[in-house]
């Protein structure tokens, strides 16, 4: 089976990377990045705007929700409604 795989490794994974090439018996090509004299352009604060959230979708405005909450806070799962309350039952 034939085929090309490109992989990005630090200068700290040589190592690695020579163990990869003793595996398959072949040397692998290195190819180092050509580096801009251009300054980055400047990110963006992101502090500074304002958070969007979603957007509401037209079509959803007058849809039921999915699933409907139970207000059950005064139940503890599990337990049956006449032995709430105490953890012992009283004579």
């Amino acid at each position: 089976m034939a085929g090309r795989a490109i992989s990005f490794a630090t200068p700290d994974q040589r190592g690695d990377v020579r163990s990869i090439e003793r595996l398959i018996r072949k040397a692998l090509p290195v190819s180092r990045p050509v580096l801009s004299e251009k300054p980055m352009p400047k990110h963006e604060d992101h502090q500074a705007r304002p958070f969007q959230g979603r957007k509401p979708n037209p079509h959803e405005r007058n849809r039921k929700p999915r699933f409907e909450h139970r207000n059950n806070s005064s139940r503890r799962p599990g337990i049956p409604k006449d032995q709430k309350g105490s953890f012992f039952k009283r004579a």
